[in-house]
This record gives C-alpha cells, structure tokens and sequence, in this order.
C-alpha cells in the first residue's frame, strides 16, 4: 500500500492483518528509488519470523534526481559531488572538512524524517521503544540523526553506511540506551 506520511510518499508492507507489533521505518540512500528498499522486508521477516507483525514503512526521499537524467531516483538532500569526488581521491584534508560541516538541505529532510516517525508512532499506536529506525547511505545518516535527535530514542537503530558518508563518527554519539546495529560497506 502506498500513502502518504508527514509530505513523503510511503510504501507500506504488513505480512499479518491487524494492529502491528512495531514499525520499521528504512530511509533509502542518494540516488535510489524510493522503493530501493522494499524487498529487505520480506528477507527480515524470512530471517526473524517475529517481524511477521511489523509494519514496515519506506519513505521515498522529497527530492526528485529525474531532472538530471537519473530516473525515478530520489535524494533526502542534495550531495555537494566535487568535494565527493575529492574524498574518493582520498583527500585527508577534503575529509576532515566534510565531516565539519552538516549538508545544506540535512535540516529540511531532519524535520521532515522526524515528522514521519512521530506520525507512524502515533497512526500505529506503538510506544517509541516498539520503532525501529533504520536506512542505507544517505538514509542511514538521516535515520540516525534524527534517532539521536528523538525526546525518546527508538528501539532500534540498523543502518549501513557506503565508504565516507560521515557515519563513522557518530558511533560514541549512540547512547547506550539504544539498540545500534552499524555496518560500513568498503569496497
């Protein structure tokens, strides 16, 4: 089923009928489809058969790429791409700067995410604790600022971060109170 939640396309996935035993939100990353995502609900729910109850909901980011001849793909903000080209030739110095500065257009999609997940906590009637936040790249860094950001953090953090997107420094940022599942993709 698709809908819409807090401005954002959404598709949402329950294997069971009735009220949800929690909800996975997962952000997809720079230059997916907003359905990029989709299919890892079906493998999670195969690999823990207690997520048969979740609802699994998968927010299409607000901006269209389809103007620059990438199709259907979407951006929660825009990349700044000469200083990502920069960090690929393994600037030490590009690095140190990129991980400084929050991305223009972090704020707008922060408020925006966070809309959404206080919206499906309350459409679904689960307590925070019953949330999973969770997302690949761009989405993962979203999903956990704005984990780290909640009044009360979610039950559970998974996020998968491609080579320098920031995502290595806030590891000691996570309060122990939360469920963190991080991984780092290299090449």
């Amino acid at each position: 089923m698709r809908t819409e939640i807090a401005g954002l396309n959404v598709q949402v996935l329950q294997d069971t009928a009735g009220a949800p035993t929690a909800a996975v939100i997962l952000c997809h990353g720079f230059g997916a489809p907003g359905d990029d995502l989709v299919g890892l609900a079906g493998e999670l729910v195969a690999k823990q058969p207690s997520l048969a109850g979740a609802r699994f909901f998968f927010p299409a980011a607000p901006l269209s790429l389809g103007g620059f001849g990438w199709g259907d793909s979407r951006a929660w903000w825009m990349i700044d791409l000469p200083t990502v080209a920069r960090l690929q030739q393994g600037d030490p110095h590009a690095l140190r700067e990129f991980r400084k500065v929050e991305p223009e257009g972090m704020p707008q999609a922060r408020n925006v995410f966070k809309r959404l997940v206080l919206d499906v906590a309350t459409q679904t009637g689960l307590p925070m604790k019953q949330v999973v936040l969770g997302g690949f790249s761009q989405g993962a860094m979203l999903a956990t600022d704005v984990a780290l950001r909640l009044e009360e953090a979610p039950g559970g953090l998974a996020v998968e971060f491609h080579g320098f997107d920031g995502g290595h420094g806030i590891a000691p940022e996570i309060p122990a109170k939360l469920a963190a599942f991080l991984a780092r993709v290299t090449r």
